[in-house]
């Protein structure tokens, strides 16, 4: 049972550990949300630090990848050109899980009325959506969904609790495990 597994987790993965109130549900659900971190570009001369890859995650349908540092500014929507090779990474996946379709969820922080930032989650989210079709995934595959300031990461007032929040997410939708995405 659910339960157990949870119980169970922290033997196979010591970076896991359940919170003080947290269901068996929850937990669970936090355990499969991936989290991919975002790589500050090395600078030329130094290279030898090697930048994350996404295309080594072994995904499966209900998962999560959050992008929690993929970041806006206050009160923005456009993409800064240093997040786009986590985002071309993204774009990989989608050649290698050809089945899979994600919802990308935009977020904000509190700062603000919730109607806009509901409407300014949604324009995030689809600056995502319009990156991953410029770069050749079909736009069927992707649904953009704005959560405004519903599901923060980060708890309090401070500015990086704030700027956290202010993220997107790809939800993965459908991901049906073909010949072709076995590995």
């Amino acid at each position: 049972d659910l339960d157990s597994l949870v119980a169970a987790l922290p033997r196979f993965d010591s970076t896991f550990a359940r919170r003080p109130g947290e269901s068996s549900a929850d937990a669970y659900a936090r355990y499969r949300r991936r989290s991919v971190q975002h790589v500050q570009p090395v600078a030329e001369d130094v290279g030898t630090r090697k930048p994350l890859r996404l295309d080594s995650l072994h995904l499966r349908q209900g998962d999560m990848i959050s992008f929690s540092n993929i970041t806006f500014a206050f009160d923005r929507d456009e993409l800064r050109e240093e997040y786009a090779p986590i985002l071309r990474e993204a774009v990989r996946l989608f050649e290698i899980y050809p089945s899979m379709v994600v919802e990308i969820r935009g977020h904000t922080d509190t700062d603000g009325e919730e109607w806009y930032n509901e409407r300014l989650s949604e324009r995030r989210a689809a600056s995502v959506r319009d990156f991953l079709v410029a770069h050749g995934v079909a736009g069927e595959r992707l649904r953009a969904v704005g959560f405004g300031e519903r599901n923060p990461i980060a708890t309090g007032d401070s500015e990086e609790a704030r700027a956290r929040n202010r993220r997107v997410e790809m939800y993965i939708v459908t991901l049906t495990a073909g010949a072709e995405e076995q590995r």
